[in-house]
């Protein structure tokens, strides 16, 4: 029986893999960004030069030889432009897509934590640890339009975990407000039963003093 899981296990994260990272197939149009003489880098491992596309749908890059990947919008987390040295030694697209990626015929390395301690090898960790892309123009003039496509071809494919995420948002700050009303009801409550307490008193035989009203208003 624990063989038996193990072995679903990896089938299952091997379809979430493919769903993430598919084999290249010209990208339909239409077209938003296309830049040659690009280089793609894949959890530290050059994969060389490439063609890369952004339609409204995914980001797709090949080679010459006709090898490379797609990566559909919503299993993008996050692109910036960058010149961390850290990152690249010149100015690049910098990307994180969830899950690890793989590529036939490449081995992708494992990176370093902030800590500088190596990721967990256990399957939990791996299936929460991005994969990082990072995108290499021959001409730097051209990662500023690449940017645009790929924020634009976000915003038309939202991640659907994002709007659940934002729905159940919604929903506590429903019930929080709920609460905030009732405890500001209850408190005007209690402070109109005083302001009628001082004002049956102030009805009884004693003299009214007129300045203990200031504050009711």
């Amino acid at each position: 029986p624990k063989h038996l899981l193990t072995l679903l296990l990896c089938l299952f994260k091997k379809s979430i893999m493919q769903s993430i990272l598919s084999a290249f197939a010209l990208p339909e149009s239409p077209i938003l960004c296309q830049t040659g003489n690009t280089k793609a880098i894949i959890d530290g491992v050059d994969l060389g030069n490439g063609t890369v596309f952004v339609n409204e749908r995914k980001l797709s890059w090949k080679n010459d030889d006709n090898t490379g990947f797609a990566v559909d919008f919503p299993h993008i987390s996050l692109h910036a432009i960058t010149a961390d040295p850290n990152v690249h030694p010149t100015k690049c697209l910098f990307i994180m897509v969830d899950d690890r990626l793989s590529i036939q015929g490449y081995e992708f390395l494992q990176q370093p934590m902030e800590n500088g301690a190596t990721e967990e090898s256990d399957d939990e960790s791996e299936s929460e640890t991005p994969s990082r892309l990072v995108l290499v123009p021959r001409d730097l003039d051209a990662i500023n339009p690449l940017f645009s496509a790929l924020s634009l071809g976000q915003s038309l494919n939202p991640d659907p975990h994002d709007s659940m995420e934002e729905e159940e948002d919604e929903d506590d700050n429903i019930y929080g407000d709920a609460e905030d009303t009732s405890d500001g009801v209850n408190h005007l409550s209690a402070g109109v039963q005083n302001v009628t307490i001082n004002y049956n008193y102030s009805n009884g035989d004693q003299d009214v003093d007129e300045d203990q009203f200031e504050d009711a208003d």
